[in-house]
C-alpha cells in the first residue's frame, strides 16, 4: 500500500515501488492516467475484482509486462491502456468490458492470443495496431477487427460483415486477394496498409468479362477510410462502385503499380494525396459532379498523360501541389468554375506545353507553373501576359483569348447520356423500385432509396 499513490480510496493514480509482481488492493475502481507509465520492473500484476476501469496510458510502456487478468467487474479499457508492454502474451477481455480505446495494445509485439467474452461492445481505432503476433482473426458481431499479419492468400468476407475496421489487415504482407461482398457499408482508416503482395479487390462471384477490362471491382462500399490502400504496391486497376462520393486523403498512396481506375458518377470529393506517388497511373476520367480535388491528390503521378473533365464539370476547387511533378502531362483543360490555381498546383510538369485556364480564375500563384519550361500556349478568354515574367514562363508563351468551346452558361446541366428512366427492365435490386435513372456508362440511380447500382 505504501508504495501506491491514491487520489481518492477508489482510484490510483500512480507507483512508486520496484517490485516485479505487484498486487492492488481490493476497494480500487479506478488505476488513472499513467499511474504505472513505463514502470519497466512489472512483471506479474493482480487487479482487484472492484476494478471498473483503466485510464489512459495506465500501463503504457510496461516492457516487462508479461501476467495480468483483467477482472470481471471492468467496464472500460481505455486509450493506450497497455500501449507498447511488448511482453505481453496473452489478454482475456471480460464479458462486462463495453469499451475499448483507440491503441489500447498498440505495439504488444508479442500478444498472440486474444480472447474476448463479450460481442457487446465498442471499439475505438486501430486497438490492436502493431500487434503482429496476433494468432486468430477478431470478428465482433458485423464487424472485422483484426486480422493476422500472418494471413496469407485470398481472405473471403463473410456475408454478414458491415464494417472493417481501421487497420484490420495493415501489414498483412501475404495477403493476395480480398473478396468483398456488398454488405459491407465501411472500410476503416488504414484497413489494408502496406498489404504489398495484395492484388485483388473483387465482390463475390467476380468474373473477369473481357480481357484488358478492369478486373478489381469494389461495389456496395459506401464509406472508404483515410489510407485504406496505401502502399498496396500490387494492386494494378480498381473499378469504384456507385455509391461513394468522396475519396478519402491517401486512399492508394504509394500505390506503384496502379495503372487504370475507374471513379464512380457519385463521386463528390478527389482527398488530399489520394493518388499521390502512383507512377504508373496514366489516365484520369474526372467525374462530373466532383467539386474538390485535394491538395496533392495527383503528385508524383509521373506517367500521368490524359486527365479528363466532364463537360460542364462542377469542379471549383484545385489544391496546391495537385498535379505536381506529373511529368508526362502535355496538356490539360481546366473546366470553368476553379478561381484559384494554388501554390505549385502544376509544379515540376516538365512535359506541360499547353493548358486552357477558364476565365472563373481569378489568381494564379507565382509558382504554380515552376519548371514547366515547355509551357508554351495559354487557352484563356482573359489575358495573363502580364503575369508571364511573375510565373516564370518562357517569353514566347502564346495567350489565345478567344479559344473555342467554352461557355460561362453552365445552367440546365445534364452530362451524362440517358437510356430511359422509369422502367421495368432494370429495377433496382434494393427496393425494386421503378423510379430510376439509367445511363449509357452501365449505372443507375434510384430515386427511391437515393443507391447506385450497376446492371451491366
Amino acid at each position: 500500500m505504501k508504495d501506491f499513490i491514491f487520489s481518492n480510496i477508489n482510484t490510483i493514480t500512480g507507483y512508486l515501488g520496484n517490485e516485479s509482481h505487484i498486487v492492488i488492493p481490493e476497494g480500487v475502481e479506478i488505476i488513472g492516467s499513467k499511474s504505472f507509465y513505463n514502470c519497466n520492473t512489472i512483471v506479474g500484476i493482480v487487479l482487484p475484482h472492484s476494478l471498473k476501469e483503466i485510464e489512459v496510458s495506465a500501463f503504457n510502456g510496461c516492457s516487462q509486462l508479461r501476467d495480468v487478468v483483467l477482472p470481471p467487474n471492468l467496464t472500460r479499457i481505455n486509450r493506450t491502456a497497455f500501449a507498447n508492454c511488448a511482453s505481453l502474451e496473452k489478454i482475456i477481455i471480460p464479458s462486462n468490458v463495453k469499451f475499448i480505446g483507440k491503441w489500447a495494445f498498440k505495439n504488444c509485439q508479442n500478444l498472440g492470443r486474444i480472447v474476448i467474452q463479450t460481442d457487446n461492445m465498442t471499439f475505438e481505432n486501430d486497438v490492436f495496431s502493431g500487434c503482429n503476433s496476433i494468432q486468430d482473426e477478431i470478428i465482433l458481431k458485423d464487424q472485422i477487427i483484426k486480422v493476422p499479419t500472418s494471413f496469407c492468400g485470398e481472405y473471403i468476407v463473410s456475408n454478414n460483415i458491415k464494417v472493417i475496421a481501421d487497420g484490420a489487415f495493415k501489414n498483412c504482407n501475404r495477403l493476395t486477394s480480398i473478396v468483398i461482398p456488398d454488405s459491407v457499408t465501411t472500410i476503416g482508416n488504414w484497413a489494408f496498409y502496406g498489404c504489398a503482395n495484395l492484388s485483388k479487390v473483387v465482390p463475390p462471384n467476380h468474373h473477369v468479362d473481357q480481357i484488358g477490362a478492369i478486373q478489381n471491382r469494389l461495389f456496395g462500399t459506401i464509406s472508404l477510410g483515410v489510407g485504406t490502400f496505401q502502399n498496396c504496391k500490387k494492386l494494378e486497376d480498381i473499378e469504384l462502385g456507385n455509391g461513394i462520393t468522396r475519396l478519402p486523403q491517401g486512399l492508394f498512396e504509394g500505390c506503384d503499380n496502379l495503372s487504370r481506375i475507374c471513379l464512380p458518377l457519385s463521386l463528390l470529393v478527389i482527398g488530399d494525396y489520394a493518388f499521390e506517388g502512383c507512377r504508373t497511373l496514366s489516365r484520369v476520367d474526372v467525374p462530373s459532379f466532383v467539386s474538390e480535388i485535394g491538395q496533392g491528390a495527383f503528385c508524383g503521378c509521373e506517367n500521368l498523360k490524359d486527365c479528363n473533365f466532364g463537360w460542364k464539370s462542377s469542379l471549383e476547387k484545385l489544391g496546391a501541389f495537385a498535379f505536381k511533378d506529373c511529368s508526362s502531362l502535355a496538356s490539360i483543360s481546366l473546366p470553368y468554375g476553379i478561381k484559384t490555381i494554388d501554390e505549385e498546383t502544376f509544379s515540376g510538369c516538365v512535359s506541360l506545353n499547353s493548358i486552357v485556364i477558364p476565365s472563373s480564375v481569378s489568381t494564379i500563384t507565382s509558382n504554380a507553373f515552376k519548371g514547366c519550361s515547355k509551357l508554351d500556349k495559354i487557352l484563356s478568354k482573359r489575358n495573363w501576359d502580364i503575369y508571364r515574367e511573375e510565373w516564370g514562363l518562357p517569353p514566347a508563351i502564346s495567350n489565345n483569348t478567344n479559344y473555342a468551346n467554352t461557355s460561362d452558361d453552365f445552367e440546365d446541366i445534364d452530362d451524362r447520356t440517358m437510356v430511359h428512366t422509369h422502367g421495368r427492365m432494370r429495377p433496382c435490386p434494393y427496393c425494386d423500385s421503378d423510379d430510376i435513372s439509367t445511363y449509357i456508362d452501365g449505372t443507375a440511380y434510384c430515386h427511391k432509396c437515393g443507391k447506385w447500382y450497376r446492371y451491366a
